[in-house]
């Protein structure tokens, strides 16, 4: 079935005619009807109407079957009247019909079809000859009557939302005017003028040109800003194919004369996947699962504070701003897969990006708010105590001078909610740098400076990214004494200064048998703390138990002397190192025998495990019980078929195990939790 005949089959036409009788006298060259004074023979027979004259008839059960779909179908032979007017006639019936278009030796001109919203229509220009016009059915159940009526030609030379324009294209262009108070999704659809080709041009250096579909119609849609257009049909041109979506058959046009109509659509609201974007806009789109982007543009005429929203519930957002020297992105805000976009824009052009993580797509909202921006943006300068200024991140970082008069304790903190950010202090053989502090993408370091001047800059991870952020100083007079190695002593907390790849060794001696806790910490850096002695190595990281980077070594040692080593698993900075010890007289057992009223105490090192062997010389009710100062233990029992765990069910992160045990011997092993280490004591006593 040719193209746009919706359910018209010339085969059809022909095969029903044949079945009244009348292709055989067509063969014969008997049936020959004249059209006007053409004398010229039609190739099929049908009652006869005047251009611009109304058409009448009815679909029923006696009408002619097209044997493709079983639907009915009525014709008319369409012949010029004495007058030389375009008539363009619009289909009234009750059911989806469509139209189809023959000359006179049965060449298919084209059709067009209607539905419940839009009606068929045929625009006719007057010639030498007849034309058939077939109206069918949209299937077999559709019957009724129907009407080809006349309406009325739209005329002028400016294009109205939602009306149409007619004219016949000759040697010369013809021209419309088109104007926009606001940015506008503009739709056109040109029926007729095949030879020629539809254009827009004006403000902005608009010049775009229609594309065409397989039946001649062409198709223009196009996102405009406000301002004054041309719109131009100019003979001759090809123009590119269409996508069969841009494609509708709503209207037919036969002879030279032509229908321009033209669609505005709101672009605040509805569903796009490009165009412009402003303020208060809240539109969907849907975007291809193919790794591909839906690309908006935004105009920016003074700095704004934006912020731009994306949401999905079937896939995993990302978001992008770029233009000039912004490239902002974001993945997961708010903490979900949605994508949220908050930041200050300089005048200028910017591309707005909806993507999918990896390859997914979907359905997804956008939604944009701007607010006038009349602060100050400073990426240079200097930087005074006490106060927060905001800065523009780009490509090349931002670069601030602070200048120390007095040894000070300096507290910067970069806030930013488009980018990872990092901070650097360098300066007086000073080299200090921070990215995420306290499980975000913030920056902070907090350091003793010498008197001097120093260079602050804040950039984004990996330097692709950039957008505004927020950087606060606090500066406060230092009076304590910044020691990087020496003798330390119970009791007496030691600040120093950690750079980058070294380590800080300091020295403590133990006279006597001691427990001993040496902690450290620091706001600047990710700290790691080594102690090693006599028969000893001991290392934490992140073990202070405090939920931070700090590190904490707790352990039974002998006398001696001992070196504590202060190291850095990323960044560097100020930190303070502390040292308790009290003396221990008690007997360390890690493994051995143990029985209900003992109670043993063993040194838990890192990663390790303390072992005992539980011996139980009567059927009784035992309480089994671990925990130590600050050490998270694990408690396992096994053996004669017991198999217990426990963690926390003691005071204090201890452990806890209690159960009725036959005579034997089990197996007794304490962990620590997430290889916490420390001076653990071990009970077993009888329940009741």
């Amino acid at each position: 079935m040719p193209q746009g005949s919706s359910g018209f089959s010339y085969r059809a036409l022909r095969a029903a005619m044949r079945s009244r009788g009348v292709m055989a006298g067509v063969a014969a060259g008997v049936l020959l009807a004249g059209c006007g004074d053409s004398g010229s023979a039609r190739f099929v027979d049908a009652e006869s109407s005047v251009l611009g004259e109304s058409i009448q008839g009815e679909l029923t059960s006696k009408s002619d079957v097209n044997l493709n779909d079983g639907s009915r179908h009525d014709r008319r032979w369409v012949c010029p009247s004495d007058g030389d007017e375009t008539t363009l006639y619009e289909l009234d019936a009750p059911f989806a019909a469509s139209l189809t278009v023959f000359d006179e030796s049965g060449r298919r001109l084209g059709g067009a079809t209607s539905d419940g919203d839009e009606a068929a229509r045929l625009m006719m220009t007057p010639g030498e000859s007849c034309t058939l016009v077939v109206i069918s059915g949209d299937g077999a159940s559709a019957f009724g009557p129907f009407s080809l009526a006349p309406t009325s030609l739209p005329d002028g030379d400016t294009l109205v939302d939602g009306e149409s324009v007619s004219g016949e294209l000759g040697t010369d262009a013809e021209t419309y005017r088109l104007s926009l108070d606001e940015a506008r999704r503009v739709n056109l659809t040109l029926n007729g003028g095949q030879q020629g080709t539809l254009s827009l041009s004006g403000d902005n250096d608009t010049a775009v040109q229609a594309a065409r579909c397989y039946s001649g119609q062409q198709s223009l849609s196009v996102f405009l800003d406000a301002g004054d257009y041309e719109v131009a049909l100019t003979p001759g041109g090809t123009g590119t194919q269409a996508n069969a979506s841009q494609c509708q058959n709503r209207t037919l046009s036969v002879g030279s004369g032509y229908l321009l109509s033209m669609q505005v659509d709101d672009l605040s609201r509805g569903e796009r996947n490009q165009g412009p974007l402003r303020d208060g806009d809240s539109i969907t789109g849907t975007l291809a699962a193919n790794g591909a982007s839906n690309d908006y543009s935004l105009s920016v005429v003074e700095p704004v504070r934006v912020n731009i929203a994306l949401s999905a519930s079937g896939f995993d957002t990302v978001l992008e701003v770029s233009g000039g020297e912004v490239n902002l992105h974001n993945d997961d805000a708010d903490g979900q897969t949605n994508s949220r976009i908050e930041s200050i824009l300089m005048p200028g052009e910017y591309s707005v990006s909806a993507q999918g993580y990896g390859d997914e797509g979907g359905d997804y909202a956008l939604e944009v708010s701007t607010q006038p921006f009349d602060g100050e943006l400073r990426n240079s300068g200097e930087l005074v105590a006490g106060e927060t200024l905001q800065g523009m991140a780009s490509v090349g970082g931002a670069s601030y001078s602070l200048i120390v008069d007095t040894t000070s304790e300096v507290d910067l903190r970069v806030s930013a909610t488009d980018f990872d950010s990092v901070l650097a202090v360098r300066g007086e053989g000073v080299q200090l740098e921070n990215d995420d502090f306290e499980g975000s993408t913030d920056s902070r370091i907090q350091s003793v400076l010498e008197p001097g001047e120093y260079r602050v800059e804040v950039s984004s991870y990996g330097g692709s990214a950039s957008g505004t952020f927020e950087l606060a100083t606090a500066m406060t007079s230092f009076e304590g004494e910044l020691r990087d190695s020496g003798v330390i002593e119970p009791g007496a907390p030691v600040m120093g200064m950690l750079s980058s790849g070294s380590d800080n060794q300091y020295e403590f001696t133990l006279e006597e048998t001691a427990q001993v806790s040496l902690s450290v910490s620091s706001p600047a850096f990710d700290t790691v703390l080594e102690v090693s002695g006599p028969s000893t190595e001991l290392r934490d990281d992140d073990g202070a138990g405090d939920g931070t980077t700090n590190s904490r070594v707790r352990s039974v040692l002998e006398p001696g002397t001992y070196t504590a080593s202060v190291l850095s698993y990323r960044g560097e900075g100020t930190f303070t190192l502390q040292l308790e010890a009290t003396a221990f007289d008690g007997e360390l057992r890690s493994s051995g025998e143990i029985r209900s009223g003992e109670t043993v105490q063993g040194q838990l090192d890192a990663g390790g495990s303390l072992e005992y062997e539980l011996v139980v010389e009567q059927a009784s009710r035992l309480s089994l019980e671990s925990g130590g100062q600050g050490v998270d233990t694990v408690m396992e029992l096994s053996g004669q078929g017991v198999k217990l765990v426990d963690d926390d069910s003691g005071s204090n992160y201890g452990s806890r195990i209690e159960t009725e045990l036959e005579p034997g011997t089990y197996q007794l092993r304490v962990t620590g939790y997430q290889a916490d280490a420390g001076l653990v004591q071990v009970e077993v006593k009888t329940s009741s």
